[in-house]
């Protein structure tokens, strides 16, 4: 499986308990209508990190250029990490909704996400796993 090296003292690295393959939108509140963040494909993860307990969802364009997520540490500057689209904790008050059969959308403060899958299994797989980790997290 896929391991983000995320370095702090006495932590694991987080690890992907999720993969799928995903067109990642943010919806523009002054034009009413969702603007992409890639070139029509991203790979999509839920990671979590197990001494912290801890959920978030990366994304990653893989237009931009090929270099995989694992290849990235966390300790290098945000303006290094161009090629991640998406980076949100899980928190146990997301509310994340299936808005059509290959589309899923949350919102993290004031930005909206939206991923459009290409099949609805994928759609239901991401939408599933934000569940199960939402309700994990409420405990």
């Amino acid at each position: 499986s896929l391991v983000f090296k995320f370095f702090l003292r006495n932590s694991q690295p987080e690890k992907a308990i999720l993969e799928v393959q995903a067109a990642v939108y943010n919806y523009d509140n002054n034009l009413k209508n969702w603007a992409p963040k890639d070139s029509g494909a991203s790979r999509v993860f839920i990671f979590h990190n197990p001494s912290t307990n801890a959920y978030r969802v990366i994304g990653q364009s893989t237009h931009d250029k090929q270099v995989r997520l694992a290849e990235f540490h966390f300790h290098l500057a945000y303006r290094d990490l161009i090629l991640v689209n998406i980076n949100t904790p899980i928190k146990n008050d997301l509310v994340h909704k299936k808005l059509r059969e290959n589309f899923v959308q949350w919102r993290f403060r004031d930005v909206i996400y939206g991923l459009s899958f290409k099949t609805p299994e994928d759609a239901d797989r991401f939408d599933g796993m934000l569940s199960k980790v939402v309700e994990r997290l409420q405990g």
